[in-house]
C-alpha cells in the first residue's frame, strides 16, 4: 500500500489498522419516573490508549429521557471499547501511534462510525428493558 500526500491522517491510520474487537464494558438503565418520555438526550465522551502495535478507543454514552416540562423519566449509560490492530505484521513499522492528530482524526471519523451500531443497539436494548420503546439515536454529539 502506498500512502500519498493527499491522504488525510485518518485515512493513513485506516489503511494500516483494522477493527479487531468491540466490547461493552459497562451498561446501566434506571427508571426515574413513571410514564413515557418525549425526548432522549445523549452525550458522548471518548478516549484513546495505545499499546504495542494496537489502539483502543473508549466511548462512554450517557442518556436521559425526559417527559413533559423536561421531567426526567429514565437514565441510561453505556461504555464500549474498540480495539484496532495492524492489518498485517508487515505494517507495524509504518504505524506511528504517537501521532495524536492522526489518532484523533481516526477516532472521530473511523472508529466512531464502527462503534455507532453497537451504541444504537445498546441504548435501544436498555430503554426496552425499562419498557420504553421507539426512541431513536440518530445523532450523538461529543462534548468539548
Amino acid at each position: 500500500m502506498t500512502i500519498g500526500r493527499a491522504d488525510s491522517p485518518a485515512e493513513v491510520v485506516a489503511g494500516l489498522m483494522e477493527l479487531r474487537d468491540v466490547a461493552v464494558v459497562a451498561c446501566s438503565a434506571e427508571r426515574l419516573a413513571p410514564g413515557d418520555g418525549k425526548r432522549l438526550h445523549l452525550s458522548l465522551a471518548s478516549g484513546t490508549a495505545s499499546a504495542e502495535h494496537s489502539l483502543a478507543f473508549t466511548f462512554d454514552v450517557a442518556g436521559r429521557l425526559v417527559g413533559e416540562r423536561s421531567r426526567p423519566v429514565a437514565d441510561v449509560s453505556l461504555s464500549l471499547v474498540a480495539t484496532y490492530a495492524p492489518r498485517d505484521a508487515s505494517l507495524r513499522d509504518r504505524l506511528d501511534l504517537t501521532d495524536r492528530v492522526a489518532v484523533t482524526a481516526f477516532s472521530d471519523t473511523v472508529a466512531w462510525l464502527d462503534v455507532y451500531p453497537f451504541v444504537r443497539e445498546g441504548v435501544a436494548s436498555l430503554m426496552a428493558r425499562l419498557g420504553l420503546y421507539g426512541y431513536a439515536t440518530l445523532v450523538l454529539r461529543g462534548e468539548g
